[in-house]
């Protein structure tokens, strides 16, 4: 695959309970044309795949309708951002991000850097007016590196 600057819906995990070594911050790549609702199914799935369930709650939250997920998500009015899960202990957090891209390691193909540029954030008041409250960040992740997410 080129390796060259893109949108995407990014997916990571933020969560206390899921040891970094035994998963990636980074949980997945989105193509950035899904609608809000197909992330959230997707979260759904992704969460309850691979949180700490036992069978029968895996059977329970997998099961869940629509309608009785709301209680997981918290959908940001603003900016589109999704989380799904237990805020803010333990839960999945989908954003746009713009010029996602993957950099390998020469001497070990098992290492890579994701680079990405995280969107500035905005809020609205009363009276409606908008306000920047974060710029535009560039991000970066590696494999290597599992336990942060560095700016």
């Amino acid at each position: 695959m080129a390796n060259e600057r893109q949108k995407a819906c990014l997916v990571n995990c933020e969560c206390r309970r899921w040891s970094p070594s035994k998963r990636p911050k980074i949980v997945a790549v989105l193509p950035p044309r899904l609608s809000q609702s197909d992330v959230k199914d997707i979260l759904h799935v992704l969460f309850c795949s691979e949180y700490y369930f036992t069978g029968c709650e895996k059977i329970g939250y997998g099961l869940l309708r629509r309608k009785d997920r709301r209680q997981y998500l918290v959908t940001s009015p603003d900016s589109g951002d999704v989380l799904y899960g237990f805020p803010p202990d333990e839960y999945l957090f989908a954003r746009l991000v713009k010029n996602l891209r993957c950099e390998e390691d020469e001497e070990n193909a098992r290492t890579c850097v994701l680079n990405w540029t995280e969107l500035p954030r905005f809020r609205w008041d009363e009276l409606y007016n908008r306000t920047q409250v974060r710029g535009e960040r560039k991000m970066q992740y590696s494999t290597n590196d599992t336990d942060s997410i560095e700016q």
